[in-house]
């Protein structure tokens, strides 16, 4: 299965956001997830970049992209992330984890 996420991720591109709502789970979010767990981050800071492209205040993109930058120590860009994640977060962060995306 993971070896089809960037497939998909591609044909998302060419489909426009109508496919988005077909999916459950939205596939940008699960490939950076595994990425991150492969220790691909430069790949997965793209893939969640581009999912915040289309929707800005997405939590578990934000989310995801905190993991990456925490990874690498980039503490400015996760203190910037880290801000847009508690505006856009409302719940309680206990549930956020990669294996959930």
């Amino acid at each position: 299965m993971v070896s089809s996420l960037p497939r998909v991720y591609a044909l998302l591109g060419l489909c426009g956001g109508y496919v988005l709502l077909m999916f459950f789970n939205p596939v940008r979010q699960s490939l950076g997830a595994v990425l991150v767990r492969l220790d691909k981050l430069d790949a997965a800071e793209e893939v969640f970049r581009a999912s915040l492209a289309q929707a800005p205040n997405n939590g578990w993109a934000l989310y995801g992209l905190s993991e990456v930058y925490r990874r690498t120590a980039n503490e400015d860009a996760l203190a910037d992330v880290t801000t847009r994640l508690d505006k856009a977060w409302s719940g309680d962060r206990r549930g956020l984890a990669l294996a959930r995306l």
